[in-house]
């Protein structure tokens, strides 16, 4: 999964207009990946949740010390992480119409969901490549 916000410089929060003028900016074919998933509202919603589970995935694996692994080499998953900051999952901003899951802390049920994304996620890689 790609980070098109990052690609394109925008913020997750970015309106359409944001996005489409940082799309003409683009190269062909991150527009052409990005429009359509990005500037069709539906499809937009589905990625700010994956786009959402990433930046968790990434973010604890971090504070877990796994940030690099066989299944999960932080060079190919590098734009997952935030370097500038060191914010903890919990921390990350949410994409509009998305909501926290942890409000003011992480409970054992959202570490577990956190670790079964994990783990859907590299099952998923595994047997698609």
């Amino acid at each position: 999964m790609v980070d098109f916000y990052k690609r394109l410089g925008v913020s997750p929060t970015a309106s359409r207009e944001e996005i489409a003028t940082a799309l003409v900016r683009a190269d062909p074919e991150l527009r052409r990946k990005a429009s359509s998933i990005l500037l069709n509202e539906a499809r937009r919603r589905g990625y700010d949740e994956a786009y959402l589970a990433m930046k968790r995935v990434a973010r604890f694996r971090e504070e877990v010390g796994a940030g690099s692994t066989v299944m999960w080499n932080r060079s190919v998953h590098s734009e997952w992480y935030d370097q500038e900051s060191h914010q903890t999952s919990r921390d990350i901003p949410h994409p509009p119409g998305i909501r926290s899951g942890c409000s003011g802390g992480c409970s054992k049920g959202c570490l577990i969901w956190l670790i079964v994304l994990a783990i859907l996620y590299l099952i998923g890689y595994y047997f698609g490549n």
